[in-house]
C-alpha cells in the first residue's frame, strides 16, 4: 500500500473512532444503579476553601468529569460542561471538574482560570478517587442522582446534546 492509501485508511479509522461514542453512549459497569462512592478531595478552583465530596451535593444531580489538562478531549469537553453548569446550576444540577494530573502533568487551577471555568475543580491527585469510579479513560462523566445513585457513566468526548439528555435521565 502505498502512502496515499495509507493516509485513507487512517482517515477512515480516525473517523470511525469519532462516531464510536454514538453507537456507545453509555457504559455499564459495576457502579451503575449503585451509591456513588463518597470522597472528599480539596478544591483547587471554583468553590469555597477546602475539601468537596459527593456527600455534600446529596439532593443535587451531580455530574463528575474525570480529566486533566494534557488530555485534548478532556480540553475540548471543558467549555461544554461549563456552558451547562451555567444553564443547569439553579435548577439542582452541579459539575464537578476531578482533575487527575500529578504535580508534574498540569495545574487544574491555572487551566480552570485561563478558560473562564465556572464549576468546581477538585484535585485527585493520588488517582484513589478515578479509582473508586472505575475511570480508565479520560474524559469520564459520571451522573449522580439527587439519591446518591450512579445513573449513567459516560467515557470520551461528551456534545451538548448528549450532556443534557444525561442530565435530564438524572432528575
Amino acid at each position: 500500500m502505498g502512502t496515499l492509501g495509507a493516509v485513507a485508511l487512517l482517515g477512515v479509522l480516525l473517523a470511525g473512532f469519532a462516531f464510536l461514542p454514538r453507537l456507545f453512549p453509555e457504559q455499564t459497569g459495576a457502579l451503575l444503579d449503585h451509591d456513588a462512592p463518597d470522597f472528599r478531595l480539596e478544591v483547587v478552583a471554583n468553590g469555597k476553601p477546602g475539601a468537596l465530596g459527593v456527600s455534600d451535593l446529596r439532593g443535587s444531580v451531580v455530574v463528575l468529569d474525570f480529566w486533566a489538562t494534557w488530555c485534548g478531549p478532556c480540553r475540548a469537553e471543558t467549555p461544554i460542561l461549563d456552558a451547562l453548569s451555567r444553564r443547569w446550576r439553579d435548577r439542582g444540577v452541579t459539575i464537578v471538574g476531578v482533575d487527575t494530573d500529578t504535580p508534574d502533568q498540569g495545574d487544574p487551577r491555572a487551566f480552570a482560570q485561563a478558560e473562564g471555568l465556572s464549576y468546581p475543580i477538585v484535585h485527585d491527585e493520588t488517582g484513589a478517587v478515578s479509582r473508586r469510579y472505575g475511570v480508565e479513560g479520560l474524559p469520564t462523566l459520571v451522573v449522580i442522582s439527587p439519591a446518591g445513585k450512579v445513573v449513567a457513566v459516560r467515557t470520551g468526548l461528551t456534545d451538548d446534546e448528549e450532556l443534557e439528555r444525561l442530565v435530564r435521565k438524572a432528575l
